[in-house]
């Protein structure tokens, strides 16, 4: 019996980790889970009668833990959309060029739910992937409940700064701009995770209710979570496969995309964040084509690890291996100003910092989170 099929009888039961991991990696179970809800937690609830707020709530009353990992919570099930399979074409507007091209592994029919806003794609209805969604669905309860902050500025659709503001010079009305933050479980990212973004510019005017003409353009955020190679054990250091997965989806889910949003904000608030229209502008740079990998990459941990140790509810494997890049990072910029296209980075990064700031941790670090 194949060890994944050991989860479904898992999460039929419960997932509380500290009380059920031993025990069901005993159980058998050869039925698929076909309804999300047949995953229990131990503070499930009849959601039935209450409204959307109401449901809110109650689930936010059950995060009292000091780890996020811990919180034994439910999903709002009234905030949960199945959209059918389809490709995401079908209902999502992407500039068709670049998604045929670039986001080509998602360019297909796919089970498409969304969460309170967010998209989430999976390749079909296996358990694994219910349990994908799942866990999508609570890490986005998480962020909004526990780092309102972060789901304000990444995930939270109606929060687009695109910056393509067309005009119609006779209303001079701007536009209507729309994001569509898009969480993937699929095989593309090398990594756990790794991001994409499309955007889609209006190429006529729409018209509103009251026959004003608007342009309506849309920035389409993709993250991916490699569910196939994901490699929490370097995390977790369990030598069970599914003990390092479990405990990723828990916590760490929450951090990679926190992590992952990060790159979209750059692209989303370029025009109003010198810092990240800086970092932005720099993606393309044929004569600073390691910019992105070794620059962007370090600021993005930089800002999602500060914001994340300052509010709490990581635990030390998770914050530790974090911690790990984020130095060996600081070690290879801050040893390399002695090249000169290193030093011209951080001094341009320094002059969109604060003036007092001099430090690893000032100058290479967004601030919308602070």
């Amino acid at each position: 019996m194949k060890k994944t099929i050991l989860l479904i009888a898992f999460f039929v039961l419960s997932y509380s980790y500290s009380q059920n991991f031993d025990t069901f990696k005993n159980l058998y179970n050869d039925k698929n889970i076909v309804d999300i809800k047949s995953i229990k937690t131990l503070n499930d609830f009849d959601q039935k009668k209450l409204s959307e707020k109401e449901i809110d709530d109650k689930i936010k009353s059950f995060m009292t833990d000091s780890k996020i990992g811990n919180f034994d919570i439910p999903i709002n099930y009234s905030k949960l959309k199945y959209h059918g399979k389809k490709n995401p074409k079908e209902i999502i507007t992407f500039f068709e060029a670049g998604f045929d091209h670039d986001m080509s592994f998602v360019n297909k029919p796919l089970e498409i739910f969304s969460f309170d806003g967010v998209w989430i794609f999976v390749d079909n209805q296996e358990f694994k992937n219910i349990i994908n969604v799942f866990f999508a669905a609570r890490a986005i309860q998480i962020l909004k409940f526990k780092y309102p902050e972060a789901y304000e500025y990444l995930l939270k659709p109606d929060q687009v700064k695109l910056g393509y503001d067309k005009l119609d010079s006779s209303q001079g009305k701007p536009p209507l701009n729309k994001m569509n933050p898009i969480i993937s479980f699929d095989k593309s990212p090398t990594k756990i995770a790794g991001s994409l973004w499309n955007l889609k510019l209006a190429s006529k005017p729409t018209l509103d209710y009251r026959g004003t003409k608007n342009y309506e353009n849309t920035l389409n955020c993709l993250t991916s979570i490699n569910y196939e190679t994901v490699r929490p054990k370097e995390i977790y250091k369990k030598e069970d496969e599914l003990s390092n997965y479990w405990l990723y989806l828990r916590e760490g889910l929450i951090e990679s995309i926190t992590h992952e949003f990060i790159h979209h904000y750059v692209t989303n608030f370029k025009f109003f964040d010198m810092k990240g229209g800086f970092v932005f502008g720099k993606r393309n740079d044929s004569q600073d084509q390691s910019f992105q990998v070794d620059v962007e990459e370090a600021m993005v941990i930089n800002t999602a690890e500060t914001y994340l140790i300052r509010k709490g509810g990581l635990s030390d494997d998770l914050l530790n291996f974090n911690l790990g890049i984020k130095y060996q990072g600081k070690k290879e910029i801050l040893q390399d100003l002695t090249i000169a296209s290193n030093k011209a980075r951080y001094d341009a990064l320094k002059l969109l910092s604060p003036p007092t700031s001099d430090s690893f941790d000032y100058v290479y670090r967004f601030y919308f989170l602070d």
